[in-house]
């Protein structure tokens, strides 16, 4: 007897132990049963994680940019343009009410966005700065009436 079906055989004889299993008076391991069972066994740990179970479903790079699970929420695509009164055929599209399908640089001119950082970086230096320019103004501004009330 292998390695492996004597760690099954002690897996199907810890199962035939339990109380709420019912079986033969005399559970013995058969040659074929243990061939079985290692099958079915090489099967499960060779497929997936969705193959495992089922009831979740795969995993998808959905169209909503995110990544989850297909039967968990159904995202639908939303075009900035539709068909006059919803008709799939005709080809003239219009836009919904507000939006001039022009994008921002078509409007301002893309000399205004360029070279322009969309997430721009934090000037850490720049407000250390700031803070000790207006702790010395502070500074200076009480230092101020103590000066003039002298003078007088």
């Amino acid at each position: 007897m292998t390695e492996n079906e004597s760690y099954l055989t002690s897996i199907l004889n810890d199962v035939l132990k339990d109380d709420d299993f019912v079986a033969e008076q005399n559970p013995l391991a058969t040659k074929e049963g243990i061939e079985a069972a290692a099958t079915a066994l090489a099967e499960i740990r060779g497929r997936s994680f969705s193959g495992r179970h089922s009831e979740l479903g795969k995993m998808i790079n959905c169209i909503c940019g995110l990544r989850h699970r297909a039967n968990e929420r159904a995202c639908i695509q939303k075009f900035a343009t539709t068909n006059r009164e919803g008709d799939p055929i005709q080809g003239e599209l219009v836009p919904p009410e507000g939006l001039t399908q022009l994008t921002k640089r078509q409007i301002f001119g893309a000399a205004m966005f360029a070279k322009k950082r969309i997430n721009p970086h934090s000037n850490r230096y720049l407000q250390a700065r700031i803070n000790k320019i207006v702790a010395k103004k502070r500074k200076e501004k009480l230092n101020e009436p103590e000066e003039s009330k002298t003078e007088n």
